[in-house]
């Protein structure tokens, strides 16, 4: 997988560089909140976790409905023994479903153990992540028509054409899949424990979140509303709501991604919220 992002991240920027090059884009500088010692790179893997939470218990449990309701190599008997078929069959339904990648992974190892190819696996981690629905319209509105067939043939044919060859050069047998938890030890156990308590940590810290939001959209008279500019992730929103709540003066408040803003509550000024914004390391737009 990570050789064929690379070869077809880089293919289709040689090809849209090329063929449409555009103007020239100014370098951007680098985050001014950026952490670069060991709490930092904690409090970054704890974001990262934080914004993937949602994606990755959806591909376990869309992982495990297929496990229970798929018997073994039950689509073997639909693709039958062609491999080019279970790949063209698994981009139609790649393309237009939106999965991370993060839950594709344990959605393409069930697909591959209930029967088919394995580049049938590597195509959906691929397109899977890559394509979906609002992410064509995104780049159709953001980049025109021509940008899109670029990304598009890039994609399909980068991704099939290697899920190709990886069916002919090497083996298509899944090992392993679903046994490893019979020999699980303690800190595997101990691990899963963890993640499952983030996991659930943060699913009550997003409904809280929603039901702030709720409750704010009915005090818009009370509420002060700037934009931010700089966040480029769910952890970049949970830091700054994070900081907002801490400081005195606000009762309530909520980021969000698109398009940045925060909204808050309280006995503050929007200066105030701005100075707050400003100190977490983003760029406040009054």
């Amino acid at each position: 997988k990570v050789a064929a992002a690379l070869i077809t991240g880089v293919t289709g920027g040689l090809l849209v560089e090329a063929i449409d090059p555009g103007e020239e884009t100014r370098e951007d500088e680098a985050p001014a909140h950026a952490d670069r010692s060991l709490r930092g790179m904690l409090a970054h893997g704890i974001d990262v976790i934080r914004m993937i939470w949602g994606w990755l218990l959806f591909g376990v449990v869309v992982s495990a409905a297929l496990t229970v309701f798929l018997p073994a190599g039950g689509l073997q008997t639909f693709v039958g023994s062609s491999a080019i078929v279970g790949i063209l069959v698994v981009l139609m339904a790649s393309v237009p479903l939106y999965v991370c990648a993060t839950a594709s992974v344990p959605i393409a190892a069930t697909l591959v153990a209930a029967g088919l190819p394995t580049g049938a696996a590597l195509v959906f981690l691929m397109a899977g992540p890559a394509t979906n629905v609002a992410t064509i319209g995104a780049i159709l509105k953001g980049f025109g028509r021509r940008i899109l067939v670029l990304y598009m043939g890039t994609i399909i044919v980068g991704s099939v054409g290697l899920g190709i060859l990886f069916d002919t050069w090497f083996s298509s047998t899944l090992t392993g899949a679903g046994t490893h938890g019979e020999h699980a030890s303690w800190w595997a156990v101990a691990s899963a424990l963890v993640l499952a308590g983030l996991l659930l940590r943060y699913a009550l810290s997003d409904a809280q979140r929603w039901l702030n939001a709720r409750q704010m959209s009915g005090a818009q008279a009370e509420s002060i509303t700037i934009g931010v500019e700089g966040m480029t992730c769910g952890g970049c929103v949970s830091r700054l709501e994070r900081e907002l709540h801490a400081a005195e003066g606000i009762t309530m408040a909520s980021v969000n991604l698109d398009p940045g803003q925060a909204t808050v509550v309280g006995s503050v000024d929007a200066e105030a919220v701005a100075r707050i914004v400003a100190a977490a390391g983003f760029k406040p737009v009054t």
